[in-house]
């Protein structure tokens, strides 16, 4: 699966279901936000860049911002916080 067929995917279960949970590798100090892949493992973890600097809780704030927006919906982190690998979840804004 490519980063395209991830976010068509995505949205699609986000509209049947209202809510979506899924695993992200977070690459800091990036030139740009943006997923580049989506790894092979058992959860389908998607890679990520984002641009923040990973301090004071920025790279998370901007994965938040990043996700919420591409979805048209509510981003929470639910695990993750100070790693690089997360657990997000997607809801749609009510």
């Amino acid at each position: 699966m490519n980063a395209d067929e991830f976010i068509t995917t995505t949205q699609q279960a986000l509209e049947e279901k209202g809510v979506v949970f899924f695993r992200v590798k977070i690459s800091p100090n990036a030139h740009e936000n943006k997923i580049t892949e989506i790894l092979e493992d058992e959860e389908h973890t998607v890679k990520i860049q984002i641009e923040a600097k990973p301090e004071h809780g920025k790279a998370n704030t901007e994965i938040v911002k990043f996700l919420g927006k591409l979805f048209k919906a509510e981003c929470q982190i639910i695990s993750g916080n100070t790693g690089s690998v997360k657990l997000v979840r997607l809801q749609f804004e009510l």
